[in-house]
């Protein structure tokens, strides 16, 4: 499992926020990625986004269905990146709080199952 934590009070003034996500290697995508975004989206869009994962062993580029345009994955084929069948990579369930606004709000990721909530 892995934890991440973000708070958005001292750029945006607005809310801290929790993420959650287990799934292997890919972890860090998953927990990653939800920080990049969460600094410009809501919460829940920031878990739906496609994700990418690479490393060095396999040797192979993973991408949600998705998460990359054909175009630019054709040009990666064609400089010898190999790519993994379309896949949906990591859960994460995340919470919000918005202490300007005294809001709780919770996110589940549609790949999975769970159930996030805030009250």
């Amino acid at each position: 499992m892995k934890y991440a934590f973000a708070d958005r009070t001292k750029y945006l003034g607005d809310s801290e926020t929790t993420i959650n996500s287990g799934y292997g290697s890919k972890i860090v995508v998953a927990g990653a990625g939800f920080l990049l975004n969460n600094f410009k989206m809501n919460i829940a869009k920031a878990i739906e986004m496609p994700r990418i994962h690479d490393q060095w062993l396999p040797d192979e580029i993973y991408s949600e269905p998705s998460g990359i345009p054909e175009k630019v994955k054709m040009n990666l084929v064609n400089m010898g990146y190999k790519f993994a069948s379309p896949r949906y990579i990591g859960l994460a369930e995340g919470i919000m709080i918005n202490q300007k606004e005294g809001n709780i709000f919770g996110a589940s990721d549609p790949r999975g199952h769970g159930l996030a909530k805030g009250y």
